[in-house]
C-alpha cells in the first residue's frame, strides 16, 4: 500500500477573516475562493483550506489506490477514522497528526 501525498493542507484557525488577511498580505499567499466553511488559497504549488475551528488542526491529504485497503492498513495500526465522505476519509493517527486519505482517480 502507498500513500502519495498531495499538495492539499487545511489549517484550522480561531478568526478565518484575520487569517485570511495574514496569509494574504504577510505570507503573500494567492487567494483562490471562499465559501460559508472555508478561504482557499495557494502557494508555491500547495493549496491551503482555512477554516474557522478552535481546535487549531492541521491536516494533509494522501492519496491510495485502495480505499479499502489503506482504511485496514490504518485501523490495525491504531489510527481512528474520525469522519468518511463518499470520496474518502480523515483519520487521526497516534503520533498526532491528522489526514485525509482519498482514492486516486483511475486513469480513463
Amino acid at each position: 500500500m502507498k500513500f502519495r501525498f498531495t499538495p492539499h493542507i487545511a489549517v484550522q484557525v480561531d478568526n478565518l477573516g484575520k487569517a485570511k488577511k495574514f496569509y494574504t498580505t504577510v505570507l503573500g499567499m494567492d487567494f483562490l475562493s471562499e465559501n460559508n466553511a472555508e478561504a482557499k488559497l495557494s502557494a508555491t504549488g500547495a493549496t491551503f483550506y482555512v477554516e474557522e475551528n478552535k481546535t487549531h488542526k492541521v491536516f494533509f491529504a494522501f492519496e491510495v489506490d485502495s480505499l479499502q485497503e489503506a482504511k485496514k492498513l490504518l485501523l490495525d495500526n491504531n489510527c481512528v477514522i474520525t469522519s468518511e465522505t463518499s470520496g474518502g476519509f480523515m483519520v487521526d493517527d497516534p503520533h498526532g497528526l491528522s489526514y485525509y486519505v482519498s482514492e486516486m482517480p483511475k486513469p480513463v
